[in-house]
């Protein structure tokens, strides 16, 4: 059994997907970073990336969906990938996306088109993430 959060699962779903399939993935998850730095950045300027903080506020709307975030994104800080700055760019952000997908076995497209939905009318509740991540002890950057 693959317990490597960041290794692909070998899933035949994986496995089989063509070159255009997986440039169609790639082109819903830019649409997906374009709309969540739209939504972070509603109410300030437009940034160029995403906080740690602001990934998990994007990607989970409770404790349960931040734990899921953490199972595979702590490992991914912990092999360097996020570099010294801790911010999140659109390459990072499509790996994450995609292994966020894996690991709950939904489509791009099908978890995309949802947190589209969800974010439209949701707004960021920096205060239940943070009591979290001091809960958790998940070091995590604040934009405010």
């Amino acid at each position: 059994m693959n317990t490597d959060p960041l290794k692909a699962t070998g899933s035949a779903e994986h496995e089989e997907k063509t070159q255009a399939e997986l440039e169609k993935d790639d082109t819903i998850i830019d649409e997906a970073y374009k709309n969540a730095i739209k939504w972070v950045s509603s109410k300030k300027k437009l940034t160029d990336g995403l906080s740690i903080w602001q990934y998990y506020s994007y990607l989970g709307d409770n404790e349960e969906d931040w734990n899921f975030i953490r199972l595979y994104f702590n490992e991914y800080i912990k092999r360097g990938y996020m570099g010294i700055h801790y911010h999140i760019n659109s390459v990072m952000f499509r790996d994450l996306f995609k292994k966020h997908c894996e690991l709950l076995r939904v489509t791009v497209e099908e978890f995309a088109e949802k947190r589209k939905a969800l974010t439209d009318n949701k707004e960021i509740d920096n205060d239940h993430l943070f009591y979290w991540a001091i809960y958790t002890e998940i070091d995590i950057e604040s934009d405010d």
